[in-house]
């Protein structure tokens, strides 16, 4: 099923309407679904009246894998 933004901003209205015209916050681990929410919130925060926030939590506990994680994280972040 292919989503776009129309229907994904239509979807949030249905379902989080009392989320419309607030902050949102996103756990960006930097895996498909949370970096897929993240593009999708960007491009309809606006329409939705969102102001848009991430936080990724390093916890050390993966090695050079969790660091590369948390550089993808802050690399998206800065690009978005």
């Amino acid at each position: 099923m292919s989503m776009t933004l129309n229907s994904f901003a239509a979807a949030f209205r249905r379902n989080f309407p009392d989320l419309l015209g607030r902050p949102i916050l996103v756990a960006l681990s930097g895996g498909a679904d949370s970096v897929a929410l993240l593009c999708l919130l960007r491009d309809a925060a606006a329409d939705l009246g969102c102001e848009l926030w991430a936080v990724h939590v390093h916890h050390h506990q993966r090695g050079v894998d969790a660091d590369g994680d948390a550089e993808y994280c802050r690399d998206l972040c800065e690009r978005l």
